[in-house]
């Protein structure tokens, strides 16, 4: 024996100290020691250490495994290593044992892991070596077997792979919230929203069928607004029934608890029915809903309410056609994972119903009132082209009466208030004619060869009853225009409208300037009043819909707050472009441009 056996013999501390460094110090005291050493010294030990001889007998065991064994070696020594004595201590692992014994005989030496219980929470587990004796001569005389207890290590690896278990768990449970909270934001309708919902579920929670149902604002109603099943569904999308009926209506107690055979039910949580054929005979429960889903072949149901603002909105159910799915004997160590993952996707499937059902329903409104607005638009088209002929005729009988008859002066301002009032009104009726055609897409240019400034003179003349009325003065500064693209009614009512207003807003005996001029091809007219004038704030809305600006209410009240939109609506769809120049107390000048020569494409 070598100098570092000899101090190891002589120092009790020194031999603990090599206490896990068994295959090259132990094995020496093994092959080399005398007996008296052997029980001396190998019963020092915290391992445990059995010896064998070359047949495989006990030769001694020191005193941790006699403990460990509860045997001594007066009972074992001499007699073969009992393999059903060995199995009760190390269980399954005995097997590892034995082909290290047959691996030892040949010359090799062995380490393994021996674990008793591996799956118990007080799991046992030994690290093992197994290494052949030699004696001095080389030649094999036994084996000796050294367990070294890694009981603490192995209970860490396990409480660490079950934190993997969880943290995994609890990655699954995150990736499906992420999706579904991207499929409520990118989602756009309620199919939308949850197809992309069902499809991560199913990845987590086993189903044939899913459904997802809407209560009604009372939460009285119960309608199904969304299945998804490999199989023909009889419990329909659009199915609607009282909640009274369905057996639902039991889990939206929150003081509700039952568990047994056939139901787990935590109120305002989840409902499980294990085996729905033979819940719906055993408590009688025979409803259309039940029905409808046994006719589907359904057998078990996991059923969620749904909770916006702690008001329930409806609920998710999953279904499958194999009984007690849902159960922990079915589902094992994933059970957890499901039920974690309802507990919170629970908020964020709720939000997904509101919001899908929001989106529906705002555009069932909108396509209501787009209906409406259509039947609102024909409306106002029909009446306006009706009204057209009969207002033309009376202002133009009214004229001619002024002109062409004699007639008093009280007859003269009766008949003046007739044919004013025939024209604003049909001045009104073809701002609304252009409107409701702009609403509907149907205003179009009729486009021809014409000559803007015969176009003007047309308007002057008709507005010039009305100037003559309020004593204003039209004052025209014409230029001769080239024949250019251009639809003549239109254009003719822009200057109407342009025309008219200055005429309303400016003061009894004034002055309206009406200028034309061309540069830069394009033909441009400005229309100029000596009224109140606008505010630059006043000035941004002028040319919106319904918009009438300044202070004077009669003025306010010949009008519909059309005419400048409406104007400017035709002018930019001949490529001109429309504006406003003013101030508080210096008149308005407003103008328009419009290209002299314009692409027909």
């Amino acid at each position: 024996m070598d100098s570092s056996v000899d101090a190891l013999l002589q120092n009790d501390d020194m031999l603990e100290s090599y206490t896990e460094t068994f295959p090259e110090v132990i094995l020496e005291f093994a092959s080399s020691g005398s007996r008296e050493h052997l029980e001396r010294y190998f019963d020092a030990l915290p391992d445990q250490v059995i010896m064998l001889d070359a047949a495989l007998n006990v030769v001694c065991l020191n005193a941790s495994a006699r403990a460990f064994l509860r045997t001594s070696n007066a009972e074992v020594e001499n007699r073969p290593l009992e393999r059903a004595y060995m199995e009760t201590r190390y269980g399954d692992s005995i097997n590892l044992l034995w082909d290290a014994l047959n691996a030892a005989r040949e010359g090799r030496g062995t380490t393994f892991e021996a674990l008793k219980d591996p799956d118990a929470p007080d799991v046992k587990g030994f690290e093992v070596s197994v290494r052949p004796l030699q004696g001095e001569g080389g030649g094999w005389t036994g084996i000796i077997i050294h367990m070294h207890d890694i009981t603490l290590r192995c209970r860490s690896r396990r409480e660490m792979a079950l934190q993997n278990n969880h943290l995994a768990e609890l990655a699954r449970i995150n990736a499906t919230i992420i999706e579904v909270m991207s499929a409520i934001h990118i989602g756009q309708t309620l199919d939308e929203i949850f197809e992309i919902i069902f499809a991560e579920l199913k990845k987590v929670i086993p189903y044939d069928r899913i459904g997802l149902s809407f209560l009604d604002e009372k939460g009285e109603q119960l309608t199904v607004a969304m299945v998804k099943s490999d199989n023909p569904i009889l419990l329909h999308k659009g199915y609607s029934c009282k909640l009274s009926f369905s057996t639902l209506g039991q889990l939206l107690d929150k003081s509700l608890t039952a568990q047994n055979d056939l139901v787990l039910l935590e109120g305002g949580k989840k409902r499980i029915i294990f085996d729905l054929e033979k819940y719906v005979k055993a408590a009688g429960r025979v409803t259309p809903y039940n029905e409808r889903l046994l006719a589907e072949g359904i057998r078990t149901n996991l059923a969620v309410p749904l909770y916006v603002a702690n008001n329930a909105t409806g609920f998710i159910t999953f279904s499958s056609r194999i009984p007690n799915v849902y159960s922990r004997g079915y589902l094992g160590a994933n059970y957890e994972t499901c039920m974690h993952l309802l507990d919170a996707v629970q908020p964020h499937l709720a939000l997904a119903l509101e919001k899908g059902l929001t989106i529906s329903r705002l555009r069932e409104t909108n396509q209501r009132l787009k209906e409406l607005l259509g039947m609102k638009d024909d409306f106002l088209s029909i009446a306006s082209h009706d009204l057209r002929s009969p207002l033309t005729t009376i202002m133009g009988f009214g004229r001619l009466m002024l002109e062409k008859t004699q007639v008093n002066e009280v007859q003269r301002r009766s008949l003046d208030a007739i044919v004013n009032s025939a024209g604003h009104l049909l001045i009104l009726v073809e701002d609304m004619l252009s409107l409701a055609k702009a609403n509907s897409g149907k205003l179009e240019l009729n486009l021809a060869g014409a000559n803007i400034h015969e176009v003007l003179a047309q308007s002057i003349n008709a507005m010039s009853f009305n100037a003559h009325n309020k004593n204003v003065v039209l004052d025209h500064r014409a230029v001769e225009c080239a024949t250019m693209m251009l639809d003549r009614s239109k254009i003719f009512q822009v200057f109407n409208n342009l025309i008219g207003n200055a005429i309303k807003f400016s003061p009894e005996g004034g002055k309206v300037l009406l200028h034309e001029s061309e540069a830069d091809g394009k033909y441009r007219f400005a229309v100029t009043d000596m009224g109140p004038g606008i505010t630059a704030e006043d000035q941004k809305k002028l040319f919106g819909k319904f918009v009438q600006v300044g202070t004077d209410a009669a003025a306010k009240a010949a009008g519909t707050g059309l005419g400048l939109m409406i104007c400017k609506l035709i002018v930019e769809m001949h490529g001109g472009a429309i504006g406003v120049e003013s101030a508080p107390g210096k008149g308005s000048t407003f103008f328009f441009t419009i290209p002299l020569k314009r692409n027909n494409g």
